[in-house]
Formats: C-alpha cells, sequence, structure tokens
C-alpha cells in the first residue's frame, strides 16, 4: 500500500490511529488534490492542536475538505 500522509524528515502524525484515519481521508486523492490535501495536513500538525482523538481528526478532516473543494 503507498502511503499518501506526508513525512517531511519524520512522521508528521506520530499516532499511528489517527495516521490510519488520515490515510483513509487522502485514499480518493491524487495530483494536485493530494498535494493540497497534504499541504493542509502539514498546516494543521504546525499548529500544535491538541485534545481528544475526535477533535484532532475533525480539524484535520476539515482543513483537508477545505483545502480540496473546488472553487466555484
Amino acid at each position: 500500500m503507498t502511503m499518501k500522509l506526508p513525512t517531511d524528515n519524520r512522521p508528521l502524525v506520530r499516532d499511528p490511529d489517527l495516521a490510519n484515519a488520515l490515510e483513509a481521508e487522502l485514499a480518493p486523492y491524487s495530483g494536485d488534490k493530494l498535494k493540497k490535501a497534504q499541504d493542509a495536513i502539514r498546516r494543521v500538525r504546525q499548529s500544535a492542536l491538541q485534545g481528544p482523538f475526535g477533535t484532532v481528526f475533525g480539524a484535520y478532516r476539515t482543513a483537508i475538505e477545505q483545502a480540496v473543494k473546488e472553487k466555484p
């Protein structure tokens, strides 16, 4: 299986459950949309967001959805 989660020089997401959930979110994307989604993950990671799994995953999911949304 090809991993789509960005790594840079080290894994950006260390929690294996969160990493698996984000891989599933990235699975349908390729090309420019994948790059936008990966950039969104980097932005959320840099924000140092902390909290329960649902809150953190929700922030990543929302960022990915907004990043790949087609502009009208």
